[in-house]
C-alpha cells in the first residue's frame, strides 16, 4: 500500500482497469485529488453489472464522471506500454491513454495450491470444495472463505461471490464445528454496498437483466421516496428501490438499493428477506418502524411500495 501511494503521489495519469466495486472505489477517492487525470476502463457495456441493473449502473457511473472520472465501458485493455515503466494502455479500439500507474480490479481466482498439495479436492473457479459444515474431502480438514467453494441460494449451483461477509459467517460456522460438527451454512444471497461520493449503491441476489438471461420470468417492482418525511426534513435524500422477483411464485430473487447512509442496512433487510425465502406479499405485509427524521412515509415506505408494484403488473 505504501508503494501504491508512493506511486499515485508522483503520477498525473492513472487508469484503472476494471468497473467493478473495487474499481469504482478506488476511482471515487483518486478523484479527490484534483491534480490526477483518472481514467476508468471496462469490458462490459456497463460498470457494475454483474451486481446491478442499467438504471443504477448509470446512476454511479453519472456520480463518478460529475466528480471528475472519465468513465469508458465496453474497453478492453490490450496490452500496457512503456520503455522502464508504464507509460501508456493501449485498448482493443487502438485509442493510448496515458499511465504513470495502472490499477488491475478485474476479478480474483482462489488460491488452491496449498489443498492440491494436501491431496483435497479443489477447483480451479470453485476453490477447495467444502460442504455445509465447511469439511474439505479430508473432514478433519475445514476450509473457509475466499478459497472455499460456495453454492448460490436459488438453485444450489456454484457461486463465484467474494465477500468479507462471506467469509466471516463461514469463519464462524467452521470454529463452531471444529469439534462436532453440526452448524451448517446459509447459500450465498451475494449482498453488495458501496459508496460513490455521497451516493451509496446496494444490491442483494440476481438482477432483472441476470434472471432474464437464466430464462427465468420474473416481476419487477421500483419505488422512488425521500429517506425522511416529509421531504423537506434535513437529511432527505431520494432514496430508490427495485425489487426483482420470480413471476409465479413471487419469490424474492433479488434487490437493488441508491440513496443515502441507510442503504447498507437496507439490503441487510433484503437480504435476511432473500434468506428466508419471503415473497412479495409478504413483503407488502412488512410492518415497519417509521419516523419523520429517520425513515420514509409509511405511505410510500420503499420495499413495501416496490412490492406492490410488482404485485400490480
Amino acid at each position: 500500500m505504501n508503494e501504491l501511494k508512493a506511486s499515485i503521489g508522483n503520477s498525473k495519469y492513472v487508469v484503472i482497469v476494471g468497473g467493478g466495486l473495487t474499481g469504482l472505489e478506488f476511482a471515487d477517492e483518486l478523484s479527490k485529488n484534483q491534480d490526477l487525470r483518472v481514467t476508468l476502463l471496462e469490458v462490459l457495456p456497463r460498470c457494475l453489472s454483474m451486481a446491478f441493473d442499467d438504471e443504477f449502473c448509470l446512476i454511479g457511473e453519472r456520480r463518478l464522471e460529475s466528480q471528475g472520472v472519465d468513465v469508458l465501458t465496453g474497453v478492453k485493455v490490450d496490452e500496457l506500454l512503456g520503455v522502464s515503466k508504464v507509460e501508456y494502455v493501449l485498448t482493443s479500439t487502438e485509442e493510448m491513454f496515458p499511465a504513470d500507474t495502472v490499477l488491475l480490479s478485474t476479478g480474483m481466482s482462489p488460491d488452491i495450491d496449498l489443498a492440491e498439495r494436501s491431496g483435497l479436492s479443489a477447483d480451479l473457479h470453485a476453490g477447495i470444495l467444502v460442504n455445509d459444515y465447511m469439511q474439505t474431502s479430508d473432514p478433519d480438514i475445514f476450509a473457509a472463505g475466499d478459497c472455499a467453494s460456495k453454492r448460490f441460494f436459488l438453485d444450489s449451483t456454484p457461486s463465484f461471490v467474494k465477500l468479507a461477509s462471506v467469509a466471516c459467517a463461514e469463519g464462524r460456522v467452521a470454529g463452531a464445528n471444529l469439534y462436532t460438527p453440526n452448524r451448517l451454512r446459509c447459500p450465498v444471497v451475494g449482498a453488495f454496498c458501496t459508496v460513490i461520493g455521497d451516493l451509496a449503491l446496494g444490491s442483494v441476489g440476481i438482477t432483472e437483466r441476470a434472471a432474464q438471461q437464466m430464462g427465468l420470468k420474473v416481476l419487477a417492482g421500483e419505488a422512488k421516496a425521500p429517506n425522511r418525511h416529509p421531504g423537506c426534513m434535513p437529511g432527505s435524500i431520494e432514496t430508490g428501490v427495485k425489487l426483482v422477483f420470480e413471476k409465479d411464485s413471487t419469490l424474492l430473487v433479488g434487490g437493488q438499493v441508491y440513496g443515502g447512509s441507510s442503504v447498507g442496512e437496507m439490503v441487510n433487510v433484503l437480504s435476511v428477506a432473500a434468506q428466508r425465502g419471503m415473497r412479495a406479499h409478504e413483503m407488502v405485509g412488512l410492518q415497519v418502524a417509521t419516523h419523520p427524521a429517520l425513515t420514509p412515509s409509511p405511505l410510500v415506505y420503499h420495499f413495501i411500495a416496490a412490492a406492490e408494484n410488482a404485485l400490480c403488473q
